[in-house]
């Protein structure tokens, strides 16, 4: 290329990256101030942590709060309409009341990302807290800022001079609502998007450039960093290992690379598994052994569950084992009558409570003193839960009992009607699937309720390790009970992915806030499928001459990320509500994704110009062939439309923010 030609694409790159910055921080600007005080996931709780960082000696442990600050959030959130749709709000007519601000503790999160913030904050002692906020609000949205800048650093690292990639990827951070609505708020999320991002960047420099220190420090640094920033951050951790090993075999050698990572990845998956739990019941506790032994004294078969309560749970609000029963079976069962079932014993004497069948809005359960021998316990009851969903769990010992305590179970048994507690049912196969109970057949609702059938679990090591990452600290081996349970699951997942999809689009303030207009959301599915497909199809016409290596990088960060938050819910399958995951959970891979939707716009645009081409037959028709070198519509045309469609996107979200809390 001619060196004018370079200097003109350099030219209009940089000055299409002033553009988008510029745009990007008017944006973000919009959504600093047009959001309410508070009106963004936790950000009450997450600017407490901002402030007792900045106002007290050290960081702040859980527990900790200032009650002057607590009123003073609060009685900010009440004279910003924080309240004004919850019916009622918290009382501040004493000066001495004491006053907590409401939701879930953050203290017990990593620092970085607070510590940030914190230091403009430390300069504010006796501003209002209204201010602070917004202060810490800004100090998010630079670090949005600098999101966008990376975006266009990672591309110039990826594609060729002149390529649109290099403005359609920081052009999608800079006009994408849902993004800028989180990254404008007081929320670790912001913290744990630059980590990783920055982290990317490192990671992609080793791969393309060859091994240097400089980038070793750099992406190794930032990896290591996530640990303190967020845990939807720590797939850097992961990713960086895979950059390294390219880095170094690069060329002719990469073949040898492909191969190495390919055995580990076997290794590992090898090492990782233990066929000795209990199947289909969903693992809490922390116990290193199975909960599935064989015993002597088992009352069916050969096996039986063992707790050991000392060993705790994780996390620790979380029940040691639990089973849902199968959602069309809880449809049928409402408003009936239930009779539950266990055999129980222990290596010694000791007070527990019976397993307990739960619903969204009832426990049942009784107070027993079980000892060495196997007993048969029993309760009845009415299931009235308009939830329709019940599931049975092993109960947490409250008290600290002795270290060798053990609690075996066996033959569960759940069944529709009142059966005589009196009376033992009598199983017709070890599994506990069917018997006889007081004279009358049963078909019993509960799988492998004697333990007989095996499943799968993580080995202890690698499930408490994984538990430290995971979202809720939810331990791996329960999320693997979950993924082969789809038949009983699915329903969440069914739940899960369109409020991803939505938040991820735009749905504003606590995801309570929704785009204006008849089923914007079925068009933007549309606009999702038609660009997700166009990248599909970009993929499978240039295979042989995409970079693999970059490909392998971006696909593990995305389906890493994705995961977790995809099987999020799976813990709350005994708690009264379930929990669905926003996109704020996903946003670390940002810049992935916004590489795919880019990607995929291309070759979207390219087809829809080939057809204008052939159906009009004025344009001169555009020679497609396997090359990345081929024809091309003008550049400037693919980003005006792409950032163009953006921009009616984020007049529809702004108008809808600002008729919700009527603005306008």
């Amino acid at each position: 290329m001619p060196p004018n030609e370079v200097s003109k694409l350099r030219n209009n790159e940089r000055d299409g990256i002033i553009l988008i910055l510029i745009l990007a921080l008017l944006h973000g600007l919009i959504y600093v101030y047009l959001l309410p005080p508070w009106q963004h996931y936790d950000e009450p709780k997450h600017f407490e942590y901002v402030w007792l960082i900045a106002n007290h000696e050290g960081l702040p442990k859980p527990g900790d709060h200032d009650p002057q600050m607590n009123r003073a959030v609060v009685e900010s959130m009440v004279d910003n309409g924080f309240y004004r749709d919850m019916g009622s709000q918290p009382r501040l007519d004493s000066p001495d009341q004491s006053v907590t601000i409401g939701g879930y503790s953050q203290l017990d999160g990593p620092p970085f990302y607070y510590w940030i913030v914190s230091l403009p904050v430390r300069f504010m002692n006796g501003w209002n807290v209204t201010t602070q906020m917004y202060i810490g609000r800004l100090v998010s949205l630079i670090m949005y800022l600098i999101t966008v800048m990376i975006a266009w650093g990672i591309t110039r690292e990826i594609t060729l001079s002149g390529h649109p990639l290099r403005l359609l990827v920081p052009g999608t951070l800079a006009l994408l609502p849902g993004y800028v609505d989180i990254m404008t708020s007081i929320n670790n999320d912001v913290g744990a998007v630059l980590v990783m991002s920055l982290s990317l960047w490192g990671s992609l420099r080793l791969m393309k450039r060859g091994f240097s220190i400089i980038d070793f420090i750099w992406a190794s640094s930032t990896a290591l960093l996530s640990i303190f920033t967020k845990s939807t951050a720590v797939v850097s951790l992961l990713i960086l290992p895979i950059a390294i090993i390219f880095s170094l075999l690069k060329g002719a050698k990469q073949k040898y690379a492909w191969f190495l990572i390919f055995v580990s990845f076997l290794t590992v998956l090898g090492a990782a598994f233990t066929w000795d739990d209990a199947a289909w019941w969903y693992r809490s506790t922390s116990q290193a052994g199975p909960t599935r032994v064989q015993d002597e004294k088992a009352v069916f078969g050969k096996f039986a569950f063992v707790i050991e309560p000392q060993a705790g749970v994780t996390p620790r609000w979380m029940v040691p084992l639990f089973q849902p029963i199968p959602i069309k079976i809880s449809r049928e069962l409402y408003g009936k009558d239930v009779t539950l079932g266990v055999w129980m014993w222990a290596n010694q004497p000791i007070e527990i409570s019976t397993p307990t069948l739960g619903t969204p809005s009832s426990r049942y359960s009784e107070s027993v003193e079980v000892d060495e021998k196997p007993r048969f316990y029993g309760l009845q009851t009415t299931l009235t839960d308009t939830n329709q969903r019940i599931w049975i769990s092993l109960p947490e010992n409250k008290t600290t009992p002795a270290n060798d305590v053990q609690i075996y179970y066996d033959g569960f048994v759940l069944v529709e009607g009142h059966r005589p507690l009196e009376e033992a049912p009598v199983f017709s196969f070890p599994d506990g699937s069917v018997g006889n109970w007081g004279g009358e057949p049963f078909r019993n609702l509960i799988r492998n309720g004697s333990a007989e059938k095996a499943g799968l679990r993580f080995r202890p090591w690698l499930d408490g390790l994984g538990s430290r990452f995971l979202g809720d600290n939810t331990r791996p081996s329960l999320i693997l009970t979950y993924l082969y349970d789809w038949s009983n699951a699915g329903f969440i997942y069914k739940l899960t992915i369109p409020r991803l999809f939505r938040t991820f689009w735009g749905k504003f303030g606590w995801g309570h806030i929704s785009l204006i207009g008849d089923h914007p959301y079925h068009y933007l599915a549309v606009f999702t499928l038609i660009i997700l497909g166009g990248a599909m199809l970009r993929i499978i016409r240039n295979w042989r001459i995409l970079h693999w290596d970059v490909l392998l990088i971006l696909g593990i960060g995305i389906i890493a990320v994705w995961f977790p938050a995809l099987v999020r819910g799976a813990i709350f399958l005994a708690i009264p509500q379930i929990y669905y995951p926003v996109a704020r959970y996903i946003y670390p891979v940002i810049i992935p994704m916004a590489i795919v939707f880019s990607f995929g716009w291309l070759e979207v645009f390219l087809l829809l110009i080939q057809f204008l081409d052939w159906f009009t037959g004025i344009l001169k028709r555009t020679d497609v062939g396997p090359s990345e070198l081929r024809k091309q519509p003008p550049p400037e045309l693919q980003i005006v439309i792409y950032l163009g469609l953006f921009l009616i996107l984020d007049i529809a979200s702004i108008i809808s923010i600002a008729r919700f809390y009527e603005i306008i």
